[in-house]
């Protein structure tokens, strides 16, 4: 009886390896950064912010998506509560796409949100493997009382927006959570 559970657990153990991110660099250390640095070639702009930072880790995320490439996350400057980051879409392969763009809106300083097509993200982001969803939230002030929240979906090789919320009077009143904020008009295409 006791065997059928140990056989149970290898081919657990087997079954996790052979999913695992494979031919992928690492993405603990700021060799690892270096190799996926020779993959991707993200701008220099981007490296040379994570290098004034000088951050002890590679500031990599790489995580499945439900396609056959994989997201990968590069972090150009950390900030005191959001940074900036880099996207990539990578396959086994080491075949990448990006770096990817997104049709987000943005408040460039005079309080009205504007449109723009970016490759360098401002906010803290939140990819769900599963369902390819990504939110961008990016906060006017560390409470995060203000700010623009940004969702996308991600279908083949683009992230496609879906919904915008935007709360831009920062006056430490609520609501406090950003997907009850009122809606933004969508933005067109990805």
């Amino acid at each position: 009886m006791r065997a059928l559970p140990a056989a149970i657990a290898v081919s657990l153990v087997v079954a996790a390896a052979a999913t695992a991110a494979g031919p992928f660099p690492g993405t603990k250390t700021t060799a690892d950064r270096a190799e996926w640095r020779a993959l991707l070639h993200w701008p220099a702009s981007c490296e040379h912010e994570w290098r004034r930072g000088r951050e002890p880790y590679s500031g990599i995320v790489l995580q499945p998506t439900a396609t056959v490439r994989w997201f990968v996350q590069i972090t150009c400057t950390q900030g005191a509560y959001q940074g900036t980051q880099v996207l990539y879409l990578i396959d086994r392969g080491l075949h990448a796409i990006g770096p990817l763009s997104l049709h987000a809106y943005r408040d460039l300083g005079k309080g009205k949100p504007r449109l723009v097509r970016e490759t360098k993200i401002l906010g803290t982001l939140d990819f769900r493997p599963g369902t390819g969803r990504l939110v961008v939230f990016d906060k006017f002030r560390g409470i995060g009382d203000c700010g623009i929240l940004s969702v996308f979906r991600l279908q083949k090789n683009r992230f496609y927006p879906l919904a915008v919320r935007a709360k831009l009077n920062c006056n430490g009143k609520g609501p406090f959570d950003p997907f009850r904020w009122p809606l933004l008009k969508l933005p067109n295409g990805p």
